[in-house]
């Protein structure tokens, strides 16, 4: 009974179980609209890249900056999403996924090169890339218009 009641409260919410072809709600339509998400990325905690030192040898001066460098960065590329429009008269459909992807990260130091083996400078390395996850699209539709009603 509780099954049959939660199927009924989804149905006129507009929520559909398994993502299927359209779900309508109470004015036969499940009014969801397609919005696009704009490609985004998202760094980790930086770590210090170089030493941060500063050294007078007679007239030659060296100065190392610490720079930071992420561990790892997530990639979200640009997809759509759904989202509820009351009154659109649409409904969504997945069309398929793109992936997330993960790049790492790890500080490449230049060294000054002779008797003092000190770090001169510093940059970020891409070392690697995964995938982390996908993403779905999707495409949206116009609600199917309800047959006149004869006579």
């Amino acid at each position: 009974m509780f099954v049959a009641l939660f199927a009924s409260l989804a149905c006129l919410a507009g929520i559909s179980a398994g993502g299927e072809g359209p779900t309508y709600g109470t004015e036969g339509c499940s009014d969801q609209v397609v919005e696009a998400v704009s490609a985004t990325w998202q760094t980790s905690g930086p770590q210090n890249c170089g030493t941060g030192v500063q050294m007078v040898l007679g007239a030659l001066q060296v100065t190392a900056v610490e720079t930071q460098c992420p561990l790892f960065a997530i990639v979200y590329p640009a997809h759509s999403t759904t989202k509820y429009s009351p009154h659109s008269e649409t409904y969504t459909l997945p069309t398929g996924t793109v992936e997330v992807r993960r790049i790492d990260y790890q500080c490449h130091e230049y060294k000054l090169l002779g008797f003092l083996p000190i770090t001169v400078s510093s940059a970020c390395e891409k070392i690697g890339e995964t995938t982390a996850g996908v993403v779905t699209n999707y495409a949206q539709y116009p609600c199917p218009q309800p047959r006149p009603q004869e006579r």
